[in-house]
């Protein structure tokens, strides 16, 4: 557990993160990626050609040395040409295919790539079943109609507006939250154990290393092709925990100084509201004293630009 020597909560002055406002910009990107989304059309006629941007409907499969290998063979998978989402020169070698042609595609695996492949030579047999294009159409009103419970584009606009403003708006309060943490912290003088922190890097990465056994690769692997070193996310994640249990340890204890309390009736009516188990009470009397200590903390302390 952190230890508390010296809190410092109050009269203090924090810097006002900048809040993101709603550009129609944005509504139109969505509204093109929602027309998109249902004006995609199968193409089936041998005359027509892949090109970037169509999306490949196809079977697959890879031979390393004339044999198969794990995971390298698919049925009726869909492909963006363009995408760079295979191994380089894969989706390239596919442009200009018909439907119906079979073409063997030549590749070599990268150098950070899984040990049974890396930097070997692959065959992928592959046989295009059709092309999927989108279409040039604008969005109507019966296209909404037809895919949600709104009845027009203009009322689909201004409901994604209304999402992005409230996804704004929660996202500026998570960081006022974060940034009140992070005073508090660096002003106020909170101790943890270098034993508790190994215990939680230990944790984490017992955590990764049982997750990446699915895929038969090591933690080093992992970090080898993010780019990356066991030493570097060791102390990105030693800085963080710490972090963490210094503002856990912080908002506890301005919730017993304030003396923040949560009745069970509030308790009661969330449970109802949102449909959480009634088990979950103690964790949730929890967060909610903390989210009353932030919103105490934002009220009675300096904001500026």
């Amino acid at each position: 557990m952190a230890e508390i020597k010296n809190l410092i909560y109050k009269d203090l002055n924090f810097h006002l993160p900048e809040k993101h406002t709603v550009t129609d910009e944005e509504i139109a990107e969505e509204v093109e990626r929602f027309r998109k989304q249902f004006s995609e059309e199968e193409i089936t006629d041998e005359n027509e050609t892949l090109k970037v941007g169509d999306t490949a409907h196809m079977d697959f499969c890879g031979y390393v040395n004339g044999e198969k290998f794990e995971g390298g063979e698919a049925k009726c998978y869909d492909l963006k040409i363009g995408s760079h989402s295979f191994i380089d020169g894969f989706e390239d070698q596919m442009v200009g295919m018909h439907p119906g042609e079979e073409k063997d595609v030549n590749v070599t695996f990268p150098e950070n790539y899984v040990p049974d492949l890396a930097g070997k030579p692959a065959v992928f047999k592959v046989k295009l079943h059709a092309i999927k294009r989108f279409s040039d159409k604008p969005l109507t009103d019966e296209t909404v109609k037809a895919h949600t419970k709104m009845q027009s584009v203009e009322e689909f606009k201004a409901c994604y507006r209304n999402y992005l403003e409230d996804k704004y708006n929660r996202e500026f309060y998570a960081k006022k939250q974060e940034i009140m943490l992070k005073e508090i912290v660096k002003n106020s003088e909170i101790e943890v154990s270098s034993e508790e922190i190994e215990n939680e890097v230990k944790a984490n990465f017992d955590h990764l290393e049982n997750d990446l056994k699915n895929y038969g690769m090591s933690v080093d692997q992992f970090f080898e092709m993010n780019g990356t070193t066991r030493e570097d996310e060791t102390a990105k994640l030693k800085a963080m925990i710490e972090e963490n249990i210094k503002s856990i340890a912080a908002l506890e204890e301005i919730v017993k100084r304030e003396n923040v309390a949560v009745s069970d009736e509030e308790i009661a009516d969330y449970v109802k509201s949102s449909g959480t188990k009634e088990d979950a009470a103690p964790a949730i009397r929890q967060n909610m004293a903390y989210a009353k200590a932030l919103q105490l903390l934002e009220e009675s302390n300096e904001w500026s630009e």
